[in-house]
């Protein structure tokens, strides 16, 4: 089956972002959609292997999860199956949760009874007819996403497989729970998940070659919103300007399509600065600064050639976004002999010390300094503490939470494209510098080598600075709030 190409999707997608009201989807309101209805049976023909990939809240874990257990429920008994996803508990997060719960309600409740026991992470499913008991199965659920998680399945004999977040297992796992069904010639292999990178291994074993008609065991079933019947016009509209138009992750998420991260992190940024900036008021000529609740600050510490980087966060009522208030870099010092860069400690604190006394002065009347994070440097962290104590300022410093650099992407672009990012220019060149430089490497990491140095250091501190608070802007601000 081909492929949906990108000018397809756009040009659909052009008559929900720019319409107000937009369209009711066609499949809106339906019970299931067309595709989830042809879909659900696709274990009684002759494929192995399902691989339905597609667009972010395309109606696909849900459904195919309740496929899944009644076509093991209603012809094996006393059967094992494995369910993998990206961790036990995004599992029972994101999958599990609602199974059981369509589950308990289905047919008032009298045909299914559900166990669960989150200590050996197994739920078992009793079937009933007038009744009695016709089937018991046990389905085993393991996270896939780490190395090593391989190993726990591993003696394991079942009838079926389930893989949610597709994208996030590793080959290891998938090559261990297909070993695990060995013994069944009949047995399927559901894949869900949303595109990345063309050259993930699944992408380049199973689906590629089966769109190339290389591969019949695989039957690949491309997704998009518009097979969701519970997504209305207005949240295609709300997902289609979450991510900038252009950005790797508006192409795959939005348009479902396997591409490659490249070129600047932050391009949206990059060609259109002025759009994030504090307004101006033309009579007093100050920064209309918006409601801060808190300011947090996030340090790096400059290491080797790296530079040392301070970044100040206002973090605006009701979580309504960020506004980054003030930012600096500070080369290190070369030693005496001039054959490396580093710096006495009590330079970096006198430098820390100063710029907190910046934002005070000019940004304190917006809000207080609650909360200094730092990078996992337990010397500095104690040595910049000290400092401040001897200079009265009691601000707690801490480790800053650092969640993985693509994480940070996503959210910081989640964040601009919902108007929900700020800056003040003139106290933030170093910021401009960062976000205008960054790109990604061949990892789809933001690239961090010695040609980067001076660049995106800022980058660091500004995530630190508001690290904590990363899960609940990607929780506001993604497609989290909507049902799949």
């Amino acid at each position: 089956m081909a492929m949906f190409s990108q000018e397809e999707y756009i040009k659909e997608f052009e008559h929900y972002r720019h319409s107000d009201p937009p369209p009711v989807p066609p499949e809106y309101g339906k019970n299931r959609s067309d595709r989830q209805i042809a879909v659900g049976d696709w274990w009684r023909g002759k494929h192995d292997i399902l691989a339905a990939f597609g667009t972010i809240r395309a109606g696909k874990t849900h459904p195919l999860s309740r496929d899944f257990v009644f076509s093991a429920v209603y012809n094996y008994d006393q059967s094992n199956f494995i369910i993998v996803g990206r961790s036990i508990k995004a599992l029972k997060k994101n999958f599990i949760t609602a199974l059981i719960r369509d589950l308990k309600r289905y047919k008032n409740g009298k045909r299914f009874k559900v166990q669960t026991n989150w200590t050996d992470a197994v739920v078992t499913i009793t079937r009933y007819l007038d009744g009695k008991i016709v089937s018991v199965n046990y389905f085993h659920l393991y996270g896939g996403s780490k190395a090593g998680d391989e190993e726990a399945p591993v003696g394991l004999t079942v009838d079926g497989v389930f893989i949610d977040e597709g994208q996030h297992i590793t080959e290891a796992m998938f090559d261990e729970v297909m070993g695990r069904c060995a013994l069944n010639p009949n047995a399927r292999f559901w894949v869900t998940g949303n595109p990345r990178s063309p050259q993930f291994w699944f992408y380049q074993k199973y689906i590629l070659p089966a769109l190339r008609g290389e591969r019949k065991d695989v039957r690949v079933e491309p997704y998009s919103f518009f097979d969701n019947p519970t997504m209305s016009g207005e949240a295609i509209k709300k997902i289609l300007n979450r991510w900038p138009e252009g950005s790797v992750y508006y192409l795959r998420n939005v348009c479902g399509l396997w591409t490659v991260a490249s070129g600047l992190c932050y391009a949206v940024f990059a060609n259109n600065k002025e759009r994030f900036h504090v307004p101006l008021d033309e009579k007093t000529l100050e920064r209309k600064i918006p409601p801060i609740e808190r300011i947090t600050i996030g340090i790096d510490y400059g290491k080797s050639k790296s530079h040392h980087a301070f970044i100040a966060v206002g973090i605006l009522r009701g979580m309504r976004g960020i506004v980054v208030l003030a930012s600096e870099t500070h080369e290190p010092n070369k030693t005496e002999d001039g054959k490396d860069y580093d710096e006495e400690p009590k330079h970096v604190f006198e430098k820390i010390i100063k710029f907190i006394r910046f934002v005070q002065n000019k940004y304190g009347k917006h809000g207080q300094i609650t909360n200094i994070y730092s990078e996992h440097d337990s010397a500095y962290i104690n040595g910049t503490r000290k400092a401040m104590t001897a200079q009265g300022l009691q601000i707690p410093i801490s480790n800053a939470k650092k969640e993985p650099i693509s994480e940070r992407i996503t959210t910081l672009l989640m964040l601009m494209s919902a108007n929900a990012f700020s800056y003040v220019p003139e106290d933030n060149a170093a910021l401009e510098i960062g976000l205008c430089g960054a790109v990604y490497d061949d990892n789809e990491e933001r690239l961090d080598d010695e040609t980067m140095y001076g660049i995106i250091d800022s980058l660091d501190s500004l995530e630190y600075a508001f690290g904590f608070y990363t899960k609940t802007f990607s929780r506001l601000y993604s497609d989290e709030m909507l049902i799949e």
